[in-house]
């Protein structure tokens, strides 16, 4: 019997025992998020200088809701959250209740939101007033703040497309937004005023060698070089007409 059983231990010893089959582990493919069906809801301004608030909104939210729409700089042109870049101190548009941008991208992605920051481009009120040489003119250089339309009918200034000035502005708040690893950006207000008394609108010497459309464009493209790199989504909001 030892000599059977010693036998027999040497066979056994001596087979390759044939592993376990190991279980398929599934790894989900990470969609890119211009390829997803996204259904986002913008956070009310007064909503999102509340981290309380802000958390309660975006527990309210239909199941429906893949993603939230902050705003960094509003369509008036108010700077909603805290930056470090020059430029944007210098203008001015902060709002006293500025928010930390990185906390409540964090927030909503810990809820399960993608998050898309929101940026008004040249359709900006607030900075022209502070930071006059980023602003249209009204026939000259030295001439008062262009408005779109007249003080009692509401009218307003706008950030001058053509100013160096103005184009770094808003390519610091992109910046911004790059930085704090949000998943699209939206530009909206990239645009000129409309014509309506663009007549009297002065942008600068030398600004008739280049198109509006050319300065739009090319602005559009600096853009796009900042953000490709980080693999960061831009997306250009236009106004229906």
């Amino acid at each position: 019997m030892e000599a059977i059983n010693e036998k027999n231990k040497v066979i056994i010893e001596q087979e390759e025992i044939p592993e376990k089959p190991q279980e398929p582990v599934f790894v989900p493919e990470e969609i890119e998020f211009l390829e997803k069906e996204t259904v986002a809801v913008t956070v009310p301004e007064e909503i999102l200088y509340s981290a309380l608030d802000f958390h309660g909104f975006l527990k309210s939210l239909d199941e429906k809701v893949t993603a939230v729409v902050i705003d960094m700089k509003t369509k008036s042109g108010t700077v909603t959250y805290l930056s470090d870049q020059v430029s944007v101190i210098n203008a001015g548009a902060y709002t006293e209740k500025a928010i930390n941008l990185s906390a409540r991208i964090k927030t909503a992605k810990n809820l399960g939101f993608d998050v898309v920051t929101r940026i008004y481009a040249f359709e900006d009120s607030t900075a022209p007033y502070n930071a006059t040489d980023m602003a249209i003119r009204y026939g000259s250089a030295d001439g008062i703040l262009w408005l779109d339309d007249s003080v009692d009918n509401g009218g307003k200034p706008w950030l001058n497309p053509y100013s160096d000035t103005a184009q770094k502005y808003i390519l610091d708040i992109v910046y911004d937004a790059i930085d704090s690893e949000v998943d699209a950006i939206l530009l909206e207000g990239l645009r000129f005023p409309e014509e309506d008394g663009m007549e009297y609108a002065y942008f600068g010497v030398g600004a008739e060698e280049t198109s509006k459309g050319e300065v739009i464009s090319n602005f559009a493209k600096r853009i796009y070089s900042s953000a490709v790199i980080t693999g960061t989504n831009i997306i250009i909001g236009f106004d229906g007409y």
